[in-house]
């Protein structure tokens, strides 16, 4: 199960039991005592207390801050799956694992620097807890201008992600060629809901050539809400 899948990502019950699960899980874990860690454009790099005051340090493809809680989840998981004798793994196996995973595979658009000045990022969060630490991350970002080029498939809880977006953004409501996706100019109506105003532009790319146009250099462009909507993103997908 995952709370990517259209089954159990609207169900809140499934989602608090999963979320209560994966906690007690890294609390039981040994490794999971981070010491520091430091993030370059292409790169996270984390150093680990690890069992009887060792250390050791993880390498990440992906950046963001919200990774930190990722790779410590991993680090957990992998730690229950070696004590149940379930898999066989070395430390050297998960930070190969980690450092490689990109290339392994090819997942993009995790906090996915497409230009610099103005900054442009591809991110698929699309749920109320995957935005959530995306908009914390980006809190932390100098930014004169947000903009948020948004698109969304039909059967989430649209309202509630809604409305934890941020009201000063700059919104283009977009939509992904995809039968689930939500259509642009009904996102739109719904967000207004939400206070959260913008235009239209039912191409993605398209969309990222309007906002460039009008963003300056210390802005910050958002692509965001849907996995399917970031694969349509002009050679994102290409190494």
């Amino acid at each position: 199960w995952s709370l990517g899948t259209k089954e159990h990502d609207a169900n809140p019950e499934w989602e608090a039991l999963h979320k209560e699960f994966h906690k007690t899980l890294i609390e039981n874990s040994s490794s999971r005592w981070l010491k520091e860690f430091s993030e370059t454009k292409d790169k996270l790099l984390l150093t680990y207390h690890g069992k009887n005051g060792s250390e050791f340090e993880i390498e990440s493809p992906y950046t963001g801050g919200y990774q930190i809680k990722n790779i410590k989840g991993i680090l957990a998981w992998c730690e229950q799956l070696v004590n149940q004798q379930i898999l066989n793994l070395s430390l050297e196996h998960i930070k190969n694992g980690i450092k490689n995973a990109r290339n392994n595979t090819k997942l993009k658009g995790r906090w996915e620097i497409l230009q610099h000045s103005p900054t442009m990022i591809a991110d698929t969060a699309h749920n109320v807890s995957g935005l959530s630490e995306l908009m914390h991350q980006i809190g932390k970002e100098k930014i004169d201008q947000l903009y948020i080029i948004l698109g969304m498939v039909a059967d989430k809880d649209i309202q509630k992600v809604l409305s934890i977006l941020p009201q000063h953004a700059k919104y283009i409501f977009t939509q992904a060629n995809n039968p689930r996706a939500l259509s642009a100019i009904e996102l739109q109506e719904l967000s207004k809901k939400s206070n959260l105003i913008g235009e239209v532009c039912k191409d993605v790319n398209e969309a990222i050539s309007y906002v460039l146009s009008q963003a300056t250099n210390k802005d910050f462009i958002l692509i965001t809400g849907s996995t399917y909507l970031v694969a349509e993103i002009d050679n994102i997908w290409i190494e």
